[in-house]
């Protein structure tokens, strides 16, 4: 359910909505940490307003890849952004182009390359930066331990 909730942006505010500002559950519902039964799951669809499937569906094989790549993104954010930046300084790009192949704005681009607390570099972001080059790469080769190939598919 975690990766819908991302997936559906109803993580953060809306989640703590939705739970009538259980804030500790919508952390563990967001991190995958807490467990549900389909009788939640419909109550929290009507909250949504949307189907219960949407919440409750198995990912797609390239939602699992993408979902993989966000945990261990979200695990290990600096070194992340540091593999983006070394990617990038590899590639002849300036910071501005970086961001801008990226799809990022460019002051967020900044902040998250050197604040203290960088944002989480998504999959999408790293598949336009990484497949962007000549030769493309894997958006995976960011990850400090890229996900085995057999796992992806879970």
């Amino acid at each position: 359910m975690a990766y819908h909730l991302h997936r559906l942006n109803l993580t953060g505010e809306p989640l703590r909505e939705a739970l009538k500002g259980k804030a500790y559950l919508a952390t563990a519902l967001s991190q995958g940490r807490a467990t549900i039964d389909h009788e939640f799951i419909d109550e929290l669809s009507t909250a949504f307003n949307i189907a219960a499937d949407e919440l409750s569906r198995s990912p797609t094989p390239e939602e699992n890849r993408e979902w993989s790549f966000y945990r261990s993104s979200a695990a290990n954010r600096d070194v992340v952004w540091e593999n983006a930046l070394e990617f990038a300084r590899s590639n002849n790009l300036s910071l501005r182009a970086t961001a801008q192949r990226m799809g990022i704005d460019y002051a967020d681009f900044r902040k998250a390359t050197t604040g203290s607390r960088p944002r989480v570099l998504e999959f999408e972001h790293a598949k336009r930066l990484t497949e962007s080059t000549s030769p493309p790469a894997d958006p995976n080769s960011l990850l400090p331990f890229p996900p085995a190939e057999e796992t992806l598919g879970r």
